[in-house]
């Protein structure tokens, strides 16, 4: 399928295209307003009662998620608690055998009385709160999920969602309410340690794709500082290490250090606690456990690779929308990821069923222009359970009903607004010489992430400078990626070996795709990531 350029809008400037995407004024993007704790429903309360059971040497229990954010927060309130003087009885839950959110098990496990604190889950964990309740506990909620009509009967719910209109800011993460709990009960003169909690509340905020507007900027502007002065804990330092981190910005976390958070937790049932350990070490060299992390991180991609290798030939070349399979040895852990590649792969939604009992859970990412929650929700009948939003579901179906969940969603599309994205949409132009300028000034309105998105920019006629007689690197374990070199700057396309192939390897080229810097052990340079490439002057 031919994609076709179509400039998005009318900005002939940076700042308007940054302005038009985000919806922020430069001054919103450039000095966000922060949010305190007081700003925050029920924040307050909940410190208090957290300062009663430290002062009353309660039993406290903390349970978080096994995602970047869930790990995160449980560190925050690790060494929250830390400072107190508290060693809490920390549990993630266990991906494969336990799923996501808190269970009546997990409270089973737990010790009458004293304080149950849930972070980046509990708003929907009903019957297991209201087992809390029975065994005596203090149960506090700390959550952003979005809640449904009727609310978990805990002692104190902090979700900015639950009231919008009481609170100053509604977009944190559970690792952004965390830190904002910190904020409430560490005296603001001990600087370094909040300063390093800001640094993983930032690795929680851009890890689990929050808006970055308002206190959400904040938190990774202050984060990211702290990442650069080094300002952290002994096992995210470690971390840092062994990623090769020189300067840190909010590319680094979300493509480098988020993955390694996430992989333990989606390779091993009860692989989160080593991610949240790491980051929760602050007394002892932790590279070892940081090298670990990166292995297993390592492993997950070649598995991802494999596996969607083998996905792709079971989808064909010409398949019909939405796209459903079925392979029961995809780790669930991954499943989500190669529904993405396929869906961006294939331009159209695709969902990764895995499994082998008579109920099999799936992922489901968007690649077109339909809303994917509503499409599933015209086969809810045949589902056990599924939830979501535009962009991605995940979903619980019984094996015997796979085959009309497909021929369904089939018939759905059909009635909906759905086509394949069959075009590329840029923000402005600039020439080959401006790139440099370009993203020295971009700088002043980072972070860039969800709700402010880097700029998509059209280089025409960019001139290619040989280097050892080639115009072309390819990189990769199998020459999957390649990259070009300009005037001062390098030009980069991640899985486009092939396309620059297609095009006949020209020494000319126009291309989509975003600036930045690529920062290693060697330096920081200059970059474009190629988004899509033609020769130069082609319509």
């Amino acid at each position: 399928m031919e994609i076709k350029w179509v400039k998005r809008g009318n900005a002939k400037t940076l700042e308007d295209a940054i302005t038009a995407r985000s919806g922020m004024s430069a001054q919103e993007l450039k000095t966000p307003a922060d949010s305190y704790p007081e700003d925050i429903e029920n924040m307050v309360e909940a410190a208090i009662r957290i300062k009663e059971a430290i002062d009353n040497k309660e039993i406290i229990n903390v349970f978080g998620d096994y995602d970047a954010d869930g790990v995160c927060s449980v560190a925050i309130l690790y060494l929250m608690f830390d400072y107190f003087g508290v060693h809490p009885v920390t549990r993630l839950p266990k991906r494969m055998s336990e799923g996501y959110g808190l269970s009546v098990d997990a409270v089973n496990a737990m010790a009458d009385d004293g304080l149950l604190i849930t972070v980046d889950n509990g708003i929907s964990a009903h019957e297991a709160i209201q087992r809390a309740k029975g065994k005596n506990m203090t149960v506090i909620v700390l959550d952003h999920h979005l809640p449904s009509e009727t609310l978990p009967c805990a002692d104190y719910i902090v979700n900015p969602h639950v009231h919008p209109e009481q609170n100053g800011f509604e977009d944190f993460c559970g690792g952004g309410l965390a830190y904002k709990l910190a904020q409430a009960l560490i005296p603001e003169s001990e600087i370094e340690l909040l300063r390093k909690l800001a640094a993983i509340a930032a690795i929680a905020t851009v890890g689990d794709v929050m808006p970055l507007t308002g206190a959400n900027r904040v938190i990774v502007r202050d984060g990211l500082n702290a990442m650069n002065e080094r300002f952290v804990t002994s096992g995210l330092k470690s971390l840092m290490d062994v990623c090769g981190f020189t300067v840190v910005d909010e590319d680094s976390l979300a493509f480098k250090l988020v993955p390694v958070l996430n992989a333990a937790g989606r390779l091993h049932d009860d692989g989160a606690r080593l991610s949240s350990g790491c980051l929760a070490q602050d007394k002892k060299d932790m590279t070892a456990l940081a090298e670990r992390l990166v292995k297993i991180n390592e492993e997950r991609k070649a598995l991802v690779n494999s596996t969607y290798q083998s996905i792709a030939e079971q989808v064909g070349e010409y398949p019909e929308a939405p796209i459903v399979v079925y392979s029961p040895d995809v780790p669930g852990g991954i499943a989500g990821i190669i529904a993405g590649r396929i869906a961006e792969s294939y331009h159209m939604p695709a969902f990764v069923f895995a499994g082998d009992g008579p109920e099999i859970h799936g992922s489901g990412r968007n690649g077109g222009t339909v809303h994917l929650q509503e499409l599933v929700s015209k086969a809810a009948d045949l589902l056990v359970t599924f939830g979501g939003h535009e962009g991605a579901v995940g979903i619980t179906i019984l094996a015997d009903n796979l085959d009309a969940f497909r021929k369904r969603l089939h018939e759905e599309i059909g009635q909906m607004e759905f086509s394949a994205q069959d075009k590329l949409v840029y923000d402005v132009e600039i020439t080959p010489e401006e790139v440099i300028k370009t993203i020295c000034n971009m700088k002043a309105y980072a972070p860039f992430g969800a709700h402010n998105p880097k700029p998509v920019f059209l280089l025409k006629n960019v001139s290619l400078i040989p280097r050892y007689g080639m115009h072309m690197k390819y990189m990769g374990k199998n020459g999957e990626h390649v990259k070009l070199n300009a005037k001062g700057y390098s030009l980069v396309g991640f899985g486009l070996s092939e396309r620059y192939r297609e095009i006949g390897e020209p020494a000319r080229v126009d291309v989509i795709g975003c600036l930045g810097m690529n920062e290693s052990v060697y330096g920081s340079f200059p970059q474009v990531e190629i988004i899509d490439m033609r020769p130069a002057g082609q319509n």
